[in-house]
């Protein structure tokens, strides 16, 4: 697993266009080779399978580092810290048409979200909610949608470190392909 940062231009803050960006750097579809990122402020945090190759003239990559044996090192029994960018959604009906994903209002509801993502891996015991945004995604075609973006901090009892592991590399939620489903490990602790 490979994270990289990136300085990006804040004038590129169009969702679909930093989207692209990602894509290009390692020209192959983002989930063939496990690609999330997250942006804060005028960074750009990328997690893959692969090294970034092909880095465009609007992004600028400040470091990348291999953290396999990071994450090979969590263990069942371990509380990991997390720092995660999710979208808690549901899937709501409509009549005659097919369902919705709709966004969480409510901040209880989208905290069980993430308790129940996390589940096959472990049980969270602690979890706050830091920050939420809203963005629109302005697509070339015309068409747009809205994300609404919620950052987490959170700790994590492990109970299947493999499920752990699986879940990190492949990401939460919906909404990977415009900044959301990256869970970033900020420390370890033994128990």
């Amino acid at each position: 697993m490979i994270i990289s940062t990136f300085e990006f231009n804040k004038s590129q803050r169009n969702f679909d266009t930093v989207h692209k960006n990602v894509l290009a750097l390692f020209g192959c579809n983002r989930a063939y080779q496990n690609v999330l990122y997250m942006t804060i402020n005028d960074r750009l945090i990328v997690q893959s399978d692969i090294m970034p190759q092909n880095a465009s003239s609007t992004l600028r990559l400040i470091n990348t580092k291999n953290c396999d044996q990071y994450l090979t090192n969590v263990k069942s029994g371990d509380v990991v810290k997390l720092f995660a960018v999710y979208e808690p959604t549901k899937k709501q009906a409509r009549k005659n048409k097919h369902s919705a994903n709709i966004s969480l209002k409510n901040e209880s509801e989208r905290k069980d979200w993430v308790k129940r993502k996390w589940l096959t891996a472990g049980s969270i015991i602690a979890i706050n909610e830091i920050s939420k945004r809203k963005t629109t995604v302005h697509k070339n075609d015309n068409t747009w949608h809205e994300l609404f973006l919620y950052s987490y901090e959170f700790l994590l009892q492990v109970k299947d470190a493999n499920e752990f592991r699986k879940l990190i590399k492949a990401g939460i939620g919906r909404s990977k392909s415009y900044g959301a489903g990256l869970s970033l490990v900020m420390g370890v602790q033994r128990v």
